[in-house]
């Protein structure tokens, strides 16, 4: 039996330890190597399923979260508990996601050693161990004994929308590391009397990181509290986080179900078991690979989050984020580029500076087309005159309000040009980063090979698909797909 298959069998008699029938007839599924390059072990099925069916039923008690965990740990502040005599100022509750990597952290296994945790054992033995190929490594760094490829090259390779999504991750990263060592000091008595031990030396910011990521690419939304949009809403769950993502309907794709819905009780919400459900529009045959749809983010979000693009969709639904161009463009404005961006911080149209060719034809959002309007624009010439400012805007505030369709022919024309000018630049931008990948790709021949390959290859997916969103737009007459 090999080690995957053991680990394996290990969690399916933790789970019926807790309850559920782990018989083949009432869980007719198996994790093996998935189909797609790089996306690591995929769910299959081992027998055929019928449409609507439910495929798993897992114990609540098995799952991970603030809920199941919080009683482990009575005298650290969480989400929905604060111990008595902590106060806030003092230490804000951890949230899922730190509580959750700090637990994992505790309990992680070494080498071929089981993990220590007496409750969740089982279950954090089957995590992956290796987030090589994840972009936060490179920012972060990554085990210093494993030989890798530059990572720093794979940053500065990034577009420029990716590698703000990628710092972004990082931030929320060290903000939770930052907590956590706050934590570790301040509660350091209370773990040593809990596990007998100092276990500072477990929670190293490489084991956190590991934990981290584990929690930040496997959590699934479960409702624990009253407010649908609690942070700590949220939850690992055994066996279903063995399924990929992907949005293609031409794959089975699981459809997660908590009964029953119940609102107003909280406690309601955290004894429920998830049920995952198949397809209510096919059946499932028997080794097909089953899927989830982490939810509908663009490439670049599945990437910084997840490590991963997906190349499984029917149709081209791609997305060029600009932000950077329409920044850089700001700033080469001097004075008024200041002034048109505190107009739009003020008014909250700052983001979302995108271009999307899906649905057709390729446009430009909402957001992108105010900002351009603005800053084409003629803004008066003397600061008194700046100083009427609701006389000059009027007619951008009338666009907005949708008083007027446009502000005028001869801005609408500026807006198409500077759009032609923008699509334009990603292609060129893109085509020569897309020649450094190619011509660097022999540099790392047999060091990190696999991790290089998933790199290379979700690095230039992103850039392939900014460059086709912005054929796309050259190819419809801009001032046509801004209207």
């Amino acid at each position: 039996m090999s080690g995957e298959d053991q680990l394996w069998d290990n969690l399916l008699r933790w789970l019926a330890s807790k309850g559920m029938d782990t018989s083949a007839e009432n869980l007719p599924v198996h994790p093996l190597a998935s189909s797609h390059p790089g996306a690591g072990r995929g769910l299959f099925t081992t027998s055929d399923i019928q449409p609507h069916s439910p495929v798993l039923n897992i114990p609540a008690s098995a799952l991970l979260n603030v809920y199941t965990l919080a009683p482990i740990y009575p005298f650290l502040p969480v989400d929905g508990r604060s111990p008595f005599g902590v106060a806030e100022t003092i230490f804000p509750p951890l949230s899922a996601s730190q509580l959750l990597a700090l637990h994992i952290a505790i309990h992680r296994p070494t080498g071929i050693s089981e993990s220590t945790d007496p409750c969740f054992g089982p279950y954090i033995c089957t995590l992956p161990n290796d987030f090589a190929s994840h972009p936060l490594m490179w920012v972060l760094g990554g085990d210093k004994q494993a030989a890798k490829p530059d990572q720093a090259f794979w940053l500065n390779a990034l577009p420029p929308s990716a590698l703000v999504a990628v710092q972004a991750v990082a931030k929320r990263f060290n903000d939770d590391w930052e907590t956590i060592v706050r934590c570790l000091k301040l509660f350091g008595d209370a773990f040593t009397t809990m596990f007998k031990k100092n276990i500072a030396p477990l929670i190293s910011e490489e084991n956190f990181r590991w934990a981290w990521l584990n929690v930040n690419t496997r959590c699934i939304y479960f409702r624990l509290f009253a407010k649908k949009s609690h942070r700590s809403n949220l939850t690992l769950c055994p066996i279903m986080d063995f399924m990929n993502h992907t949005r293609s309907p031409h794959h089975p794709q699981i459809t997660p179900r908590i009964e029953p819905d119940v609102t107003g009780i909280e406690d309601s919400y955290k004894r429920r078991n998830p049920v995952l459900l198949s397809p209510a529009n096919r059946s499932v045959r028997a080794g097909e690979e089953l899927y989830l749809q982490y939810g509908g983010h663009c490439n670049t979000t599945l990437f910084a989050e997840y490590g991963f693009v997906d190349t499984n969709r029917d149709s081209f639904e791609g997305e060029a984020d600009i932000s950077d161009l329409i920044n850089a463009r700001l700033l080469q404005m001097g004075e008024n580029g200041l002034h048109y961006k505190a107009v739009l911080e003020a008014e909250r149209y700052t983001d979302g500076w995108k271009l999307y060719s899906s649905p057709s034809p390729a446009h430009a959002s909402w957001t992108l087309l105010a900002a351009l309007r603005l800053t084409n624009l003629d803004v008066p010439g003397n600061d008194q005159d700046r100083q009427d400012e609701e006389a000059y805007l009027k007619s951008w505030r009338d666009m907005l309000s949708g008083c007027t369709e446009i502000i005028s022919e001869t801005n609408e024309t500026a807006v198409a040009e500077d759009l032609t000018a923008f699509c334009k630049t990603i292609l060129e931008r893109g085509e020569k980063k897309l020649d450094i990948l190619d011509s660097r790709s022999k540099a790392f021949d047999g060091v990190g090979t696999g991790c290089w390959a998933s790199a290379r290859a979700n690095i230039t997916w992103l850039w392939q698909e900014e460059m086709e969103v912005a054929q796309e737009f050259l190819e419809t007459a801009c001032k046509a797909a801004i209207r």
